[in-house]
């Protein structure tokens, strides 16, 4: 028998394998009988398979209900098995589309043990975008800082706060903390990471949050002192004492820094006469505090083109353009931290701060625009 002989009958038998596959005619709220009869064909020919057993199912990015939905898939669908987490509790499942992800291993009909399947390493990586970053005992800048990772330290992620803005991670060392997720460099969207812990402040240590548009941190408590850093509304600070009529209050700051706040501008979580008194007489010189930031950062612009404008909104003219991994100076910001002020070569200008990664965090950026 010659090659052309065997065509008709290997269509035919292609066409018949394809009609078993259909789950009869489509009901009214039906629209994926026919994808998932293609599916059914194309799982003869990819190993382990599953049926899902339950009317609709989450598909997620990783292996719990913590982690974000990256598809659905409906009673009777096959799917793909790739491997599955330690206890064998999910499973890792791939789509008729090419869609990956992991499904909850009690609610499908698998072909073969789920033990037999490979287990999958589940963890994240990331990168230190900044110079130096502080790794903390908790989500936020009033947590103690336990290490310090340097830039280009790889990390392993481990989850997040619920809302995405700081990260849990383990150093190469084993040592395990909470660092800023804008300082970061990772391949995958962070709110995919699992919730961890709900972002709230820390019983054990004080804390309180700006409540006015900009807020001087002196270098002792009154307004004759030093002012070594501007905070924003809502940026929060640890609280470590006061004065003897709680006007004002010691604080530390996102950089580690330790100065005064006036009380009258803090939403604190605990009442400040129940602070400690701090006698400044008797402290000892505060010595040089850390600047907020140089007088002038770099920043990488992270857009494929990027207008630079003549002033911080869309209104004004645009002077110049800047495009994807070019390094500009930056200036300082605008009040509501939506633009930035930058140099191109002798041109200076104002650009949104979106689509700009500074070299130090950003609301170490001094406000040069109210």
């Amino acid at each position: 028998m010659n090659i052309k002989s065997l065509v008709k009958p290997l269509f035919v038998l292609l066409v018949l394998a394809l009609f078993f596959c259909l789950p009869g005619p489509a009901s009214a709220g039906s629209e994926w009988g026919f994808s998932a009869a293609t599916n059914r064909l194309a799982s003869l020919f990819s190993g382990a398979t599953a049926t899902i057993n339950t009317g609709a199912l989450n598909v997620r990015s990783g292996p719990g209900v913590a982690f974000g939905k990256v598809a659905v898939v409906y009673n009777g669908q096959t799917v793909n098995l790739l491997g599955r987490n330690a206890d064998g509790s999910w499973v890792k499942i791939k789509l008729y589309n090419g869609v990956e992800g992991w499904v909850n291993s009690t609610l499908i009909i698998p072909s073969v043990g789920i033990s037999s399947l490979t287990v999958l390493a589940t963890t994240s990586t990331a990168h230190v975008a900044t110079g130096n970053l502080n790794v903390r005992s908790g989500p936020g800048v009033t947590y103690s800082s336990i290490a310090v990772a340097g830039n280009g330290d790889a990390l392993t992620l481990l989850g997040r706060n619920s809302a995405a803005t700081w990260v849990k991670v383990r150093l190469a060392s084993g040592t395990e903390g909470w660092v800023n997720a804008s300082l970061i460099s990772t391949g995958i969207a962070i709110a995919s990471l699992p919730v961890l812990d709900s972002g709230a402040p820390s019983s054990a240590e004080p804390s309180a949050t700006v409540a006015t548009g900009a807020l001087n941190i002196r270098s002792g408590p009154g307004s004759g002192y030093n002012v070594i850093a501007t905070l924003t509304q809502g940026q929060p600070v640890a609280l470590l004492g006061r004065t003897a009529t709680t006007g004002w209050a010691q604080v530390r700051i996102y950089n580690g820094a330790v100065g005064w706040a006036n009380a009258a501008y803090l939403n604190a979580n605990v009442a400040f006469g129940s602070l400690p008194v701090v006698n400044v007489a008797s402290a000892p010189p505060p010595g040089p505090a850390p600047a907020p930031a140089p007088a002038a950062a770099t920043g990488t612009v992270k857009a494929s083109s990027l207008n630079v404008r003549h002033g911080p909104g869309l209104g004004y003219g645009v002077v110049t353009g800047v495009y994807w991994g070019q390094q500009v100076t930056v200036h300082g910001r605008s009040a509501d931290g939506g633009w930035l002020k930058i140099s191109v070569g002798n041109v200076t200008g104002w650009a949104s701060s979106h689509y700009i990664q500074t070299s130090v965090p950003f609301f170490a950026l001094a406000v040069v625009h109210a």
